[in-house]
């Protein structure tokens, strides 16, 4: 009779493990999410956040004109947002503490500018771009 028990909970065991590794499955199954596009006659800039379950994924900004392409950021932790005025590209980033990996100063004929923000200013941002 308690081996019939143990036998239950073993199973039951099973089904958790189970359903745990199909979720990871799921949860894992798209290696990057799109966030953020911003394009004008000439460039278009795509922003990308991978989306594993660990906190150590890269975000990532590319440039494209025409047929090309270009990876001008790649960094761990605090990538917040793209600007695209005129001929600059301003990338939004917390304070780095580590370097990027990828940093480029200009893409394309476009300056590449880096601005240091809070996470209080990127929430005012945000309500003001929501008119909250």
């Amino acid at each position: 009779m308690i081996w019939i028990n143990t036998i239950k909970k073993f199973n039951f065991l099973i089904m958790k493990i189970s359903f745990l590794f199909f979720f990871l499955f799921i949860a894992c199954s798209l290696d990057k999410i799109y966030r953020k596009q911003l394009h004008n006659n000439e460039i278009s800039i795509e922003l990308y956040h991978y989306s594993d379950l660990t906190s150590v994924s890269s975000d990532y900004i590319e440039v494209r004109k025409e047929n090309k392409k270009e990876l001008i950021f790649e960094h761990v932790f605090g990538l917040q947002d793209i600007e695209l005025q005129n001929n600059t590209i301003t990338i939004l980033h917390l304070k780095f503490q580590t370097l990027p990996k990828i940093k480029k100063d200009s893409v394309f004929g476009y300056r590449i500018i880096y601005k240091e923000v809070t996470s209080h200013e990127m929430y005012l941002k945000y309500l003001e771009e929501n008119n909250h």
